[in-house]
């Protein structure tokens, strides 16, 4: 069982007190022992972020190495006002996550606009020491959000941020979008193992990941609201590399997979997935890495994008053993409404012909709803999925629609 949030919250304070990433891991890929406990808190308990808001912004710029904070370099990258492809982010920023006011309320334009001004002004400079040219592209407005949101300080933002799209998803970024293409191409191949039945079932619709799953894997699952459950999976994927967010997807998919199985036409549910759901799509992703076939894997986590770090390139498979069942359990001490999602995960994981009988997770969390008091499948008492018209143009980079 997990521990309280206060309890929590003092683990990770006093791991942020005496953790401090090394050169010794920085040059041999290896992480220290702070940040490997930060991992499996984050990945056992998760940041009590509304217990100790400093958490977050503090483990997000260790876990990205984020240790150089020059207020007067971001500063003269502001001074040199709008860069060339100012008028494409203009085009973009106003409806960056447009449906979610308390976005709207600590974030506003202006502050977008100013990061990735200087981002494109700070890699203008820097252009001929990198093999990767990084420019603006479409959706790394909504790549911004949550770090302009998160952190304490626009500067703040900005570095980790500038860390993120060059080391964490360079390729992502890249004109051609190669690293989305790849991961789009991945998706396909891991749902195909996972779920050969709703593989088959989709591509007898015509329908790939590069049709349905473009945005989620653009900008790793931030167009799918509410941003609390984005930032939430966010901390999973900072710690353990954006390259599961592939597996996140899935998680989606596999989390609605009844409606698009029992539909004849899955595009329609599929435009817009239902609001995210942290908990229970990081505990059926952590799940799926164990069952992937080694090889998979692998190229899942190299492939996929150029620059991971060695530390997480590293992380092996293993590390997930036990981990799902911790995840799921969490929900054992949460309120009554979670029963429904218990019991929803319960059923993907019962029904995935992917994963072995001896790596299911269903029995704890059926324990959980015996805990729970509840004996029998509970009623669907959740609300129906968000839906919202789109204009006929796949690509999303926000909590809607880009209008064409």
């Amino acid at each position: 069982m997990s521990s309280s949030p206060q309890a929590t919250a003092h683990s990770f304070n006093k791991i942020l007190a005496h953790s401090k990433t090394s050169s010794r891991s920085r040059a041999t890929g290896e992480p220290d022992d702070g940040t490997k406990k930060l991992r499996r808190l984050i990945l056992v308990d998760g940041i009590p972020s509304s217990l100790d808001p400093t958490l977050r912004p503090r483990i997000w710029k260790i876990l990205l190495r984020v240790n150089d904070l020059s207020a007067d370099n971001f500063l003269r990258y502001v001074a040199r006002g709008p860069c060339e492809v100012r008028e494409k982010i203009r085009n973009d920023t106003f409806r960056t996550l447009a449906t979610d006011k308390g976005f709207k309320e600590r974030v506003r334009e202006d502050m977008l606009v100013r990061l990735l001004d200087a981002f494109v002004w700070r890699n203008h400079d820097r252009e001929e020491a990198s093999q990767l040219g990084f420019t603006y592209v479409q959706g790394m407005n909504v790549l911004a959000a949550p770090f302009l949101y998160t952190m304490p300080s626009e500067v703040e933002a900005f570095y980790c941020f500038a860390k993120f799209i060059e080391e964490c998803c360079p390729l992502y970024v890249q004109p051609t979008l190669e690293g989305v293409h790849r991961g789009l191409k991945l998706l396909d191949r891991c749902l195909k193992i996972v779920d050969p039945e709703l593989y088959a079932h989709l591509r007898s619709k015509n329908l790939s990941a590069e049709i349905y799953a473009f945005p989620s894997v653009l900008t790793l699952c931030a167009c799918t609201p509410p941003l609390d459950q984005v930032l939430q999976l966010w901390d999973f994927l900072l710690a353990f590399g954006v390259h599961l967010n592939v597996l996140c997807v899935i998680a989606q998919l596999l989390l609605i997979r009844d409606d698009v199985m029992a539909s004849s036409s899955p595009m329609r549910l599929l435009r817009t997935f239902p609001p995210l759901e942290a908990l229970p799509v990081i505990g059926i992703a952590v799940t799926l890495v164990r069952d992937l076939p080694s090889e998979l894997y692998d190229e899942l986590s190299l492939d996929a994008h150029s620059s991971i770090p060695l530390d997480i390139r590293n992380i092996p498979k293993t590390v997930f053993q036990d981990a799902a069942v911790m995840i799921l359990c969490r929900w054992n001490a949460v309120a009554t409404t979670l029963v429904d999602l218990m019991w929803r995960v319960t059923m993907v994981i019962q029904g995935s012909p992917a994963l072995s009988p001896q790596n299911k997770v269903y029995t704890p969390l059926l324990i959980g709803c015996a805990c729970l008091n509840t004996v029998a499948p509970p009623s669907e008492v959740l609300s129906p999925p968000h839906r919202c018209h789109h204009s006929g143009e796949i690509y999303c980079d926000s909590y809607g629609p880009k209008p064409v």
